[in-house]
């Protein structure tokens, strides 16, 4: 494929998507022309992306409070196991153990 100067590529550095590697995923964002340049929709990427910052949220959220519970048994299997280490203490202390 030979560089045609009506593309009028930019010769400093870009940032964006890689057109091929987005079509693997999400081929409807992507049109290649006659001469097999590719473009990338990107007015349709922001609502993909947007959606998908959504679905992300929506499992932090979750894993949140799967943490949040899972730390509050943690904090009452620590106050058993003190309350347990203090009678085993007593009972040692009662029948000369210690």
């Amino acid at each position: 494929m030979a560089t045609d100067p009506s593309q009028r590529f930019l010769r400093c550095p870009q940032i964006g998507f890689i057109a091929q590697e987005v079509e693997k995923v999400l081929p409807e964002l992507v049109h290649t022309n006659d001469e097999g340049y590719k473009s990338l929709s990107y007015d349709k990427l922001t609502a993909v992306l947007l959606e998908a910052i959504k679905e992300q949220q929506a499992i932090i959220e979750e894993l949140k409070s799967v943490n949040e519970k899972q730390s509050a048994e943690i904090a009452l299997q620590n106050e058993l196991l003190t309350k347990q280490q203090s009678e085993i203490e007593a009972i040692r202390a009662f029948v000369g153990m210690e």
